[in-house]
């Protein structure tokens, strides 16, 4: 699968190599994401190393916004070790949005070294080899994760707001032809060309993909996904930036994830 999906990015230029924790990600599954009929949606959330398999259950205040903007309410929130359940009973056909929000999670050290941020794992050999100069800062997490999905066989408006700082949106409707997706990435609301971006197919880490292939973010702050295979996949771009005046911590690390699916033939969100 690895090598089908690295096939499959036409047009899309692969970094030379992903980053340790590219792999690591929260996000929102829907049961489907093109329902037949407009009756119940279920979903889950989680964090993983092995998309889409379910590890560390993820917290937050989900809201689910129908075809209109309108805000429908969950039937049930249940959450265990591994993940959190969404149910919810749907009315009006047309493009949902589930969104997490933005969320705060843990802290650790980030480096500012010659002007550039370096993540820490916390291992003490990370700091020493640092150069000179190079200043430790403590960090925070900011998590949103997302996705789209219809019923009633309708693609319709979608709700786009920027649930947090870094944003990631599906692109219009006509601009996805078969297997072609875009996604604009903005950061305060400005196009933002982030240097981490990468896309991690379903379950690719039992076919050797420990941590997705890494996407090249244009200038004008857009992902463009061209000839990808039929699938489900997790779209996850994180930047680094100084944290908010009043905040806890010297910067946020900030990482939004994106879930979707390309079927055989079909378009759309």
């Amino acid at each position: 699968m690895m090598r089908a999906a690295r096939a499959c990015l036409a047009g899309v230029a692969v970094l030379a190599a992903a980053l340790p924790a590219s792999a690591h990600v929260g996000f929102v599954l829907p049961d489907s994401f093109a329902y037949k009929s407009c009756s119940g949606l279920g979903a889950v959330a989680s964090f993983s190393d092995y998309f889409p398999l379910p590890e560390v259950g993820l917290l937050a205040e989900f809201r689910l916004v129908g075809p209109g903007g309108e805000v429908v309410p969950f039937e049930q929130v249940a959450s265990d070790h591994a993940m959190t359940r969404l149910e919810a009973s749907l009315e009006v056909p047309g493009t949902y949005r589930i969104t997490s929000g933005e969320r705060l999670g843990r802290k650790g050290k980030v480096a500012l070294a010659e002007g550039r941020y370096v993540r820490l794992d916390g291992e003490a050999g990370d700091e020493a080899a640092l150069p000179s100069g190079a200043q430790i800062l403590i960090s925070q997490t900011a998590t949103v994760s997302e996705t789209y999905f219809s019923c009633g066989g309708q693609n319709t408006a979608i709700d786009t707001s920027p649930a947090g700082q870094l944003a990631v949106t599906p692109g219009k409707t006509e601009d996805n032809s078969g297997h072609l997706r875009t996604f604009q990435v903005t950061f305060g609301g400005v196009p933002l060309a982030a240097e981490e971006a990468f896309l991690i197919p379903a379950f690719a880490a039992y076919s050797g993909a420990h941590d997705g292939d890494g996407v090249t973010v244009g200038r004008n702050g857009e992902i463009r996904l061209e000839g990808l295979v039929p699938g489900v996949y997790a779209l996850l771009v994180r930047h680094i930036a100084p944290a908010p005046e009043g905040a806890e911590t010297d910067v946020r690390s900030y990482s939004t994830a994106i879930t979707f699916a390309v079927d055989a033939g079909a378009a759309g969100p």
